[in-house]
């Protein structure tokens, strides 16, 4: 609901900040689940000064793509690359000059190499462990089981974020939707990312539902109480008669 166009610039500057700064969070966490990957003692053979290096610059092109973002969406000169049309009470994106266009260019490529990076890291220890003489002991093949569920979440978190970018800007261009659709788009592609982050720890079935393991601890006394009984064993101080 909007009745100027400084009401709609406000509104879509909250919009971005709000939902670029939701991203770097999960961002961050893929990034200490590689790093905790590579810590752990039967990987660390895996690893070098160079990847180590190439892991932090990571984190910091992380940083440094979100100061972009952030510094050039509350700026001045983004505002002045951007109309808004009011109809119903509902913003609109107007016209668009270049600078908008090469601007959305920057992002993409800045996120997309990241998210490069990102994967690069998590399926580094993947193809290192491929070429490797001999058969692989059951940690190893755990640990790299573990690696490649969570390298195709991140696939899958990193994909949803450019389809969402992406359709942001058909919308906007193309089909000219209203601001609000743009907010639907952003908070699915929120609550996808959300799940994947959940599904690469170990007890997310705990976390997704809480009552779980009261449950399954509740299941595992019936079942002991019933062996019990079954076999006739007594534990106390007296003997059955």
């Amino acid at each position: 609901m909007a009745d100027s166009g400084e009401e709609c610039e406000t509104w879509r500057l909250a919009h971005h900040m709000a939902y670029f700064t939701s991203l770097v969070p999960g961002y961050i966490f893929l990034w200490i689940r590689q790093q905790a990957f590579y810590g752990d003692a039967m990987l660390k053979t895996m690893t070098n000064k160079k990847l180590a290096a190439f892991s932090w610059f990571v984190l910091i092109l992380l940083f440094v793509g979100y100061g972009f973002f952030m510094s050039y969406f509350g700026s001045s000169s983004y505002a002045a690359t951007h109309e808004y049309v009011i109809e119903n009470m509902a913003c609109y994106s107007g016209k668009h000059k270049k600078t908008s266009a090469i601007f959305y260019a920057i992002a993409i490529s800045l996120l997309v190499f990241y998210q490069s990076s990102l994967l690069f890291l998590f399926t580094y220890p993947i193809w290192k462990s491929s070429r490797e003489d001999g058969e692989a002991s059951e940690t190893m093949n755990i640990i790299m089981g573990y690696i490649k569920k969570c390298r195709l979440l991140t696939i899958i978190s990193a994909g949803t974020d450019i389809l969402a970018f992406a359709s942001s800007l058909v919308f906007k261009r193309v089909w000219n939707a209203p601001l609000t659709v743009l907010t639907v788009i952003y908070d699915v592609d929120l609550l996808i990312n959300l799940f994947c982050l959940l599904l690469c720890l170990k007890p997310w079935k705990d976390i997704v539902i809480p009552f779980r393991p009261i449950i399954g601890e509740r299941k595992r006394s019936s079942v002991s109480m019933t062996y019990v009984a079954r076999n006739r064993v007594y534990t106390g101080s007296k003997e059955p008669q």
